[in-house]
């Protein structure tokens, strides 16, 4: 695809977009935004580096008038500084569409006021029981790194958000990986959602690429001779790859 034009943006928004460096979508980009443009709950399988934030922001703040009263679309990431950082980027692309973005637990100011609100489960709980947000306008949730709750604090914050929300509310889930738990979690509060790219059935996307083990190596002494044979070491054993770090050019 040749351009975000084709995926039926506006003229605002694509020019958002490029000048954020952004002129040509990626694949991920061509299949999540016409599917959030409609509305439809998803499941996007990817992480940092594939262009996920644009794919999801920019067809939500199409989708989510700013006319509106209250707020509209409501990101759970996984610290205050993710929060803080996305909050950033969206707001460079709300410029476009005239939606005012904050942040919990950040510098960003009038929470209660925002059309776009990111923040962490535990913060977002906490604005709503103090009555600084009100949670019942949500028409878009957008859970990133969803894999970070599941693996370190859980999914249970995550569910009690749910509970204040509209049922008819729009659900993205963004993580990877895409296991079981997640998929379980998936299946009870994204209604019908499509999953992008699709996962083949009875395990994991053959696209991912497998995981390994990284080890550490530090060459003391005479760094020549032991660096020469540690690698010869790790190649001979179950090493694929052997990554060289020098503190000097000389010595590299």
């Amino acid at each position: 695809m040749e351009s975000f034009e084709a995926l039926d943006l506006t003229p605002e928004l694509v020019d958002a977009l490029a000048a954020e460096g952004m002129e040509i979508p990626t694949p991920l980009q061509e299949a999540v935004i016409p599917v959030l443009r409609r509305g439809n709950n998803l499941v996007v399988v990817a992480g940092p580096g594939s262009g996920i934030m644009a794919a999801w922001a920019a067809p939500l703040l199409e989708r989510l008038s700013p006319e509106e009263d209250g707020l509209r679309l409501l990101v759970l990431t996984a610290t205050r500084d993710v929060a803080d950082a996305l909050a950033e980027s969206t707001g460079r692309l709300a410029t476009a569409t005239g939606h005012r973005v904050a942040a919990l637990g950040s510098p960003w100011s009038l929470p209660g006021k925002a059309h776009v609100l990111f923040g962490t489960p535990a913060d977002v709980l906490a604005a709503g029981r103090a009555g600084d947000v009100s949670l019942s306008t949500v028409a878009a949730l957008v859970v990133d790194g969803a894999h970070y709750f599941e693996s370190v604090t859980g999914l249970g914050a995550v569910e009690e958000v749910m509970e204040f929300l509209p049922s008819d509310a729009q659900r993205v889930l963004c993580a990877l990986p895409y296991t079981e738990t997640l998929q379980d979690f998936a299946s009870r509060h994204l209604k019908r959602a499509t999953v992008v790219p699709p996962q083949r059935v009875g395990g994991t996307d053959d696209s991912v690429t497998p995981r390994g083990k990284v080890g550490l190596h530090i060459a003391t002494g005479h760094p020549e001779e032991t660096v020469l044979a540690t690698v010869a070491g790790l190649l001979e054993g179950d090493a694929r790859h052997v990554l060289l770090f020098c503190r000097t050019d000389d010595r590299a």
